[in-house]
């Protein structure tokens, strides 16, 4: 057993006891709460430390929790700012509908000036591009024998007679010798007409065909003026079929309607009697049907082929015109 040392601070320990100093105030520190945790509570360190692990998981984890609702209100708009995007979003709805309901109408309606684009070029006047109104489409011309001009008719839009006083007006305009005009006919509107059958022609004219020669007719043909001489213009047409046979008795059936159909269609008058026949004969080397009127012959046809047949006003003509079809 140590031996008792006296303590030299005792008269200090002594004074303080009696009172007349006062005790120091005790700090508390982490050390201290550990050693009395140790000392009252049965602890260890390390109990200790997972304790003080455990609380600040705990924290951490409340703190997140907190963050988080935080953020998530703070992304939630408000009723009231919700309101105002939807009223807006229905407000420019409303008014493209009734720009294009009231507004559309009226812009559509409004001409727009012509626009002119010069063009740069060297040595020439500038030329221009003007917008207009989208012009007529005229379409693709067929013509069995060549045609130097062309003539367009609607008959969607014009009458027969209107269009024999228009063809009878081009007859006497006159042409030069050897030249010929192909009179083309269509229906539908004048933007993208369609070309017409030689049946649906003749339909049109009121001319009746013999059934043997319209069973066999197809849908190209052509109608035409050739230049005969410097003071004569020959109507003609030609007409396509697939049967020569029947072809050949439908058109000796037809004969004696011929010049009537070149009075309808050409506006030309051929005079005849009841004394006047079709004659066998030979011209440009095929079978052909002639017409003798008073002073020279009024109607001539033939076959230039076994498909195509060629009606015109003279024995001339006739023969000019089977040369320029077999060269086709």
């Amino acid at each position: 057993m140590e031996p008792i040392v006296p303590n030299k601070n005792a008269d200090d320990i002594s004074q303080i006891r009696g009172g007349n100093v006062s005790s120091p105030q005790l700090i508390r520190t982490m050390r201290n709460d550990v050693s009395e945790a140790m000392r009252t509570q049965n602890e260890t360190v390390v109990s200790i430390a997972l304790k003080e692990e455990s609380r600040r998981s705990k924290e951490r984890k409340e703190t997140l929790a907190a963050q988080k609702e935080q953020s998530s209100n703070a992304s939630v708009p408000k009723r009231r700012g919700r309101m105002f995007v939807f009223f807006i979003i229905l407000l420019v709805g409303a008014l493209l509908a009734a720009g294009y309901v009231f507004v559309l109408p009226i812009i559509t309606t409004i001409p727009l000036p012509k626009v002119s684009i010069p063009t740069l070029s060297f040595g020439k006047a500038p030329e221009q591009i003007t917008a207009e109104k989208t012009p007529r489409i005229e379409p693709p011309l067929y013509s069995i024998i060549s045609a130097q001009a062309d003539r367009h008719f609607n008959i969607s839009t014009e009458s027969a007679y209107q269009i024999a006083t228009e063809i009878a007006a081009e007859k006497n305009k006159g042409s030069a010798i050897g030249a010929i005009k192909n009179m083309y006919f269509a229906e539908g509107n004048e933007v993208s007409p369609v070309e017409i059958s030689a049946s649906r022609l003749f339909a049109f004219e009121g001319i009746r065909i013999p059934e043997l020669l319209l069973g066999s007719l197809e849908k190209p043909f052509m109608v035409g003026l050739l230049g005969e001489s410097s003071d004569m213009i020959a109507p003609f047409f030609v007409l396509r079929v697939s049967n020569h046979d029947t072809s050949l008795a439908g058109m000796i059936d037809w004969e004696t309607e011929l010049p009537n159909i070149f009075s309808t269609i050409f506006g030309f008058k051929i005079e005849t009697d009841t004394s006047m026949r079709f004659y066998d004969t030979q011209v440009a080397g095929r079978d052909a049907r002639l017409l003798d009127g008073s002073a020279k012959t009024a109607i001539a046809y033939a076959f230039a082929d076994k498909n195509t047949i060629i009606i015109t006003t003279s024995r001339t003509a006739l023969e000019t015109l089977i040369s320029l079809a077999t060269k086709n």
